[in-house]
């Protein structure tokens, strides 16, 4: 009992030394205040104004010059044109005219021929043409006098037999052009043989009588080689 009672004893006082600590730690200024720390304002940043890019001025591009293209020529209006500009004044402006009117370019060459056949010239082969258009061939009279009601029959009384020859295709095989050199060259021969045996100013080389005894003498038929009389008594004559 008597420990029982000293041990209540003793955790009595411990309970009361507690007690008045903790009413000491308790009371008002028995802690020190810790300060709470004050948020320091902080210099919110200032955008500083930016200057705006000014755009520089480009300077704009000049169109250099360029070299005018010259026009294309087409081989066939140019082929054309170059073999009928002596014989009908043709030139490539007009054939290319008449090809954008809508003439094909065989039908141009075969008016072109046709044109030469009749003596004829760029403004015959501008009729030939608008007649083909048309369908009209009243107003082009044939060499023998009559006219062609359409286009075929205008064809074979111009041209004749010739018709199948004279086309483009000959032109531009070079065999048409080959065909008329030979004509002139022809025709040259011609009238160098007829001028031969003429001198300078136009006269035979051998005045006319002689040129008849001459052919005579080469016939047999000129004068014997003895005289008459001789001839006579070598046949029949006195005996000596």
């Amino acid at each position: 009992m008597s420990r029982t009672k000293a041990l209540i004893s003793i955790l009595i006082v411990l309970i009361l030394i507690a007690l008045s600590g903790a009413s000491v730690w308790a009371a008002p200024g028995g802690e020190e205040p810790t300060a709470e720390p004050t948020e320091e304002p902080t210099a919110e940043p200032t955008e500083e104004p930016t200057a705006e890019p000014t755009e520089e001025p480009t300077a704009e591009p000049t169109e250099e010059p360029t070299e005018e293209e010259s026009p294309t020529v087409h081989p066939v209006a140019s082929a054309l044109a170059e073999f009928f500009a002596e014989t009908l004044g043709l030139d490539y402006n007009a054939v290319i005219g008449y090809h954008e009117e809508g003439m094909g370019f065989g039908v141009i060459a075969q008016a072109c021929w046709i044109s030469f056949a009749l003596e004829g010239d760029a403004t015959v082969l501008g009729d030939i043409l608008a007649a083909k258009k048309s369908g009209d061939f009243s107003s082009i009279t044939l060499p023998d006098g009559e006219t062609a009601k359409n286009w075929g029959q205008f064809k074979k009384a111009a041209l004749g037999n010739e018709k199948a020859k004279k086309n483009l295709g000959a032109i531009m095989s070079g065999r048409a052009k080959q065909e008329q050199e030979q004509e002139q060259e022809q025709e040259m021969s011609a009238t160098g043989l007829s001028g031969k045996g003429k001198d300078k100013g136009g006269k035979p080389d051998t005045p006319p009588g002689q040129l008849k005894n001459k052919k005579d003498k080469d016939k047999g038929g000129g004068p014997p080689a003895q005289p008459p009389g001789q001839v006579k008594d070598k046949g029949g004559g006195k005996k000596k």
